[in-house]
């Protein structure tokens, strides 16, 4: 066809839309002169179309755009239109008309030219084709019917319908029927059929390709039908018993393996034949009678001692040992009589120190001591009252008494940032120093005078990397970089003992082998400790300790890493690290809170003890105490000398994260008085008393407070029931049931305070409450239980109110003091309206520690008040259930006694009302605190001899045996060890069948226990009298209540009083303060 023009070879065209409308339309006949092309049209939406566009306009002007979507196209037609190359349309002939279906003629056309001359595919002959193109064309484009034709608005060519062209269909060659799409219904039947056709090629390139005849499809064979052996069609699934002549061939006999072994022998070349293979000795079949599955075998062997030495115990995640799965819902296998065995080196080190008798008032100085600085502090020295801090590259000087800068030294460069500083040793300790040594972090070493306000020297070529230590050993001076190269200034011995350490002097050179930037590098004593971070598998850090001193010993002391005990699953990376004087022990702090205690001698770990559950950021040993920050800006003091470790002291030192505690000892030689320094990411550096003065005299106050307090009595009732769900209504199905409350608060004794404690408000194990707390997140399910609850404590409300009306005196009425629910806990204080005056600090909170402290199905409410001058704590808990979960409980009772428990801060109004000199905040800074509630700890006993032991009334046996019990007595790091609890004289509340007197007969049979208990701690011996302990017989719940009643002593301040015996004491410390500096100096620089 003259005047086709080629399109573009890396296009595709879309010519299948021309055979959908083919019937339709008939093709314009263009001008001769202006030949048509198509050209290539991408839609918006992904699919590919042509445009076609031609010469001239002539007569019919521009005819509308066809597109067709692509989505309807057949993943085999989308194939095929991937495949095509080039498409050439040539001028229509003159068609001849096809009478339509309602006998009118709908086409325009020509017969002497066959279809296939509209659309052709252009080829390249074969000899023109490279080597590797030479194969068989690819299939022609299926003709569709067009629904778009594109033409050029510059030449167009037109689609126009003409009754008086007409051509013969039957001068046309049929096409090739590739496939048939067919359409069905609902039914099944065919509604529609399209057919697809190919045009056949042409027989050289520029000849118009003709329609080949449809080739027959291949016929499929049927699919072979499989019936039965012995079916018939009348019944496929016959089972009969085969006849012999339907039976299958019998499977021959497997041969001997005597046979099998003859048969395999192998004839050599040389005409021998190897020997047979022995025969396998038989198993003889078991003769024991009655064993017919694997339950009646023998129990294999447990492990030896060595093996379980060697195997490593599974680390238990906090998901594994949340409360979230304990939330009351007992399985079966939690209620075997073995509880957690704490008494192993892992459950003893896992608790935290005991800190209920801890003193919270922050030791300060006498004057109060400390500084700000503007810039972050990257390093600080102190002597006496001089500060010397860095911040950038200056090195700024304060005062600690006035806390103001007396003046900024600057480096010659402001690249020069320092990172370490200490002042030079001298020779006489009680000189006060005026050299300070500053390291930078590209390596240069300089002395700073700070008496002349400049830098005397320095040295650029001893470090290349970041000066990271710089500390005095003696009268030596010892520099560390980041890169582990050690250097140690020595002073000259020949020059006497006036003889200093110079930076322009020659030192010592070593070096460490550093694995990481994460190893940790610290100078503690005389000895460098190094610490990599824990390898992959590791349960602790790998530790490698230098002499840096050594002259002709080894320099490293380590053969090998030495790793932490493996008490624990995993220790954290060392964060920091000291030496306790009065122990021959080092303390190396790591990020998971614990402290990894090691011999010094053999540089061995002797244990790994728990303090915190927060990062320790900073280590500093005073005389026998050890001073422990963290990064929540909090400071402890342990007593190292009992075990466990016990609390001594702990304060809110910074509001941010501690940084470093070092002991200033210039002023233990001046004036007796020992300093620890504290920096904090908040530029604070503070100063406090090492010798904690404020403990020592709060102690001898209290020795001596009937000298300065008078006392009162007051009656304090108190009752806890978990109710299981229910709600008061309840009680008025059973006429026993009907009368509790009234004889509850008639046997109370008109006490001065009501205190109700319930559990279990709600259905803790309904299913839906649970999906929605999974499903809507903490706060919709906190509104869900809060729904759910909001009645029924209303009611329980409402009922006590009414109750303590009807019951009580009417001449001294209560009113309610406090009331406060958390999901199933609910606390209602009542208070007698003439005590109303006496009391101040009144104040609610609660601590969550179910699922994972998330939500509140278990957890506490605590509530807090002071009666004239003592303060009171109530706390109504609830704790994790399960025979076996006694760890998870212990866990609890530390989140609600310390980790999590704090009552909002305000103006104190009794400050010495709170114990230890607490602000009232956290729960031990109260005199008297009580704990109550389903604190769910069992007996550890069989439930057949727990049933027996109660029948013969024999509790003494049962009492030996119970959880609460035996931890107070075994577990020296139990939160409830300082409690106290009446003696138990009734029989176990927990479980019986609700509506009856019969312990749990249900499928569980869980084993009784005194779940429920009341318990009290007195900061003071004498302070607290129970007058009884006793339960009550209520059967609507599966637990019984309890209550007990109490007699207080609430003390009165005589402020006059007091002041003037403080003046005494205060006169006291200076002996006391002789003699304490007096033992600090000889432990710190000998006798």
């Amino acid at each position: 066809m003259a005047g086709v023009a080629e399109a573009e070879q890396d296009e595709v065209y879309d010519v299948r839309s021309l055979k959908s409308r083919f019937e339709q339309l008939s093709l314009a006949k263009p001008s001769q002169s202006t030949p048509a092309t198509v050209q290539p049209v991408r839609p918006a939406n992904g699919s590919r179309t042509s445009l076609l566009s031609s010469g001239s306009s002539g007569q019919y002007g521009t005819a509308p755009s066809l597109t067709r979507d692509a989505q309807t196209l057949s993943d085999d037609d989308a194939a095929l239109s991937r495949r095509g190359s080039k498409v050439s349309l040539a001028s229509a002939p003159d068609l001849p008309t096809r009478p339509s279906q309602s006998g009118q003629s709908s086409r325009r056309g020509s017969s002497s030219d066959p279809l296939s001359q509209v659309v052709a595919r252009s080829l390249p002959p074969p000899e023109s084709m490279p080597a590797w193109r030479r194969k068989a064309p690819p299939p022609p484009l299926p003709l569709e019917r067009p629904s778009v034709l594109t033409v050029s608005p510059a030449r167009s060519l037109s689609l126009a319908s003409s009754d008086n062209d007409s051509y013969d269909e039957s001068e046309l060659p049929k096409p090739k029927l590739i496939r048939t799409h067919r359409l069905y219904d609902e039914q099944h039947s065919p509604v529609t059929e399209r057919k697809t056709y190919f045009a056949s090629p042409s027989s050289s390139p520029g000849e118009p390709t003709a329609l080949a005849e449809p080739s027959p499809k291949p016929v499929v064979p049927p699919r072979p039908t499989h019936t039965l052996i012995g079916a018939s069609a009348e019944d496929p699934f016959d089972s009969r018993p085969l006849t012999p002549s339907q039976a299958p061939p019998k499977v021959p006999p497997r041969p001997s393996q005597q046979a099998l072994a003859n048969a395999r022998s192998v004839q050599t070349a040389n005409g021998l034949t190897a020997p047979p293979v022995p025969p396998r000795p038989l198993t003889p079949p078991r003769t024991e009678p009655g064993i017919t599955s694997l339950a009646g075998l023998p129990v294999p062997p447990s492990r030896t001692a060595a093996a379980a030495a060697l195997a490593v115990p599974i680390r238990r995640s906090r998901a594994m040992t949340s409360s979230s799965f304990a939330n009351g819902n007992d399985s079966e296998s939690d209620e075997s009589p073995e509880a957690d065995d704490d008494s192993s080196a892992k459950g003893r080190a896992d608790e935290l120190p005991e800190s209920a008798f801890a003193n919270r008032r922050p030791p300060v100085t006498d004057p109060p001591r400390s500084c700000h600085s503007k810039h972050q502090i990257l390093a600080f020295a102190v002597h006496d009252r001089l500060v010397c801090a860095a911040g950038q590259h200056h090195l700024r000087v304060y005062d600690s008494l006035s806390g103001f800068e007396r003046y900024s030294i600057a480096l010659a460069s402001s690249e020069h940032r320092i990172t370490a500083l200490c002042f030079r040793a001298e020779a006489n300790p009680r000189d006060s120093p005026r050299i300070v040594w500053a390291g930078t972090r590209d390596g240069v070493l300089a002395e700073i005078d700070i008496q002349q306000d400049r830098v005397v020297q320095h040295r650029s070529s001893l470090h290349t990397g970041r000066i990271t230590t710089i500390q005095q050993i003696g009268r030596s001076m010892v520099t560390i970089d980041e890169s582990g190269k050690v250097q140690t200034f020595t002073s000259d011995v020949a020059a006497g003992d006036q003889s200093t350490c110079s930076i322009t002097d020659v030192p010592r050179t070593q070096r460490i082998h550093l694995f990481d930037h994460q190893t940790a590098v610290l100078l503690i004593g005389n000895k460098i400790w190094t610490a990599q971070p824990p390898p992959k598998g590791a349960r602790g850090p790998l530790i490698r300790v230098y002499d840096p001193l050594a002259t002709s010993g080894a320099f490293s002391l380590t053969s090998k890493p030495a790793m932490t005990t493996d008490t624990f699953a995993f220790v954290g990376a060392v964060t920091s690290g000291t030496i306790v004087p009065r122990y021959d022990h080092v303390y190396l702090g790591h990020e998971t809170g614990h402290v990894s205690v090691w011999s010094q001698r053999t540089l061995e770990c002797l244990k790994v003890v728990r303090i915190s559950n927060y990062q320790v950021t900073a280590l500093c040993g005073v005389t026998d105490l050890l001073w422990a920050g963290f990064r929540t800006g909090s400071t402890y003091v342990y007593d190292l000398s009992k075990e466990p470790w016990i609390v001594r002291k702990v304060w809110r030192a910074h509001s941010e994260g501690v940084v470093k505690i070092i002991a200033d000892l210039s002023v233990l030689l001046s004036r007796g008085e020992l300093h620890v320094v504290s920096a904090g990411l908040d530029g604070y550096i503070h100063f406090w008393d090492g010798f904690l003065k404020t403990d020592w005299t709060d102690a001898r106050l209290d020795a001596r407070k009937e000298e300065y307090c008078t006392f009162r009595d007051i009656s304090v009732f108190i009752s806890s029931w978990n109710v299981d769900a229910n709600k008061p209504r309840e009680l008025n199905r059973d006429g026993k049931d009907m009368t509790y409350l009234h004889d509850l608060l008639s046997s109370s004794g008109s006490p001065d305070l009501l205190v109700f404690g319930f559990q279990e408000m709600i259905d803790l194990e309904s299913k839906k409450l649970t999906a929605k707390t999974m499903l809507f997140g903490r706060k919709r399910a906190d509104s869900v239980y809060s729904d759910a609850v909001s009645h029924t404590y209303r009611a329980w409300h409402e009922t006590l109110a009414q109750s303590v009306r009807m019951a009580m005196d009417p001449a001294q009425p209560y009113e309610v003091l406090q009331a406060e629910n958390l999901v199933g806990l609910f606390t209602c204080i009542f208070v007698k309206s003439s005590e109303r005056a006496a009391l101040r600090d009144v104040a609610l909170t609660n601590v969550k520690t179910g699922m994972g402290g998330r939500y509140g199905n278990k957890g506490a409410i605590l509530a807090r008040l002071v009666v004239d001058d003592t303060s009171l704590c109530f706390i109504n808990m609830h704790l994790a259930a399960g025979q076996r979960h006694l760890r998870q409980r212990n866990k609890d009772l530390v989140d609600i006694l310390e980790a999590k428990s704090s009552f909002a801060e305000h103006p104190v109004h009794a400050p010495y009302a709170y114990y230890g000199g607490g602000s009232g905040v956290n729960v031990f800074d109260h005199e008297v605190v009580w704990a109550q509630g389903d604190l769910n700890y069992r007996i550890d006993m069989r439930r057949d001899a727990v049933l027996e032991a109660i029948k013969q009334g024999d509790l003494e046996a049962l009492w030996a045996q119970d959880q609460l019990h035996k931890q107070m007595k075994t577990n020296q790091s139990f939160r409830l060890r300082a409690f106290t609890e009446a003696k138990i004289s009734f029989n176990p509340t927990y479980k019986y069948d609700p509506g009856t007197d019969e312990y749990d007969s249900s499928e569980k049979k869980r084993i009784p226990a005194w779940c429920d208990r009341i318990l009290w701690r007195a900061s003071h011996k004498g302070q607290v009298t129970p007058l009884s302990y006793q339960r009550h017989e209520v059967k609507i719940s599966d637990h019984r209540p309890i209550s007990a009643r109490f007699m207080v002593k609430a003390k009165r301040i005589q402020h006059s009083q007091r002041d003037a015996l403080l003046a005494g004491i205060n006169a006291e410390w200076k002996t006391e303060q002789a003699r304490l500096a007096s033992l600090a100096t000889e432990t710190y620089f000998g006798p």
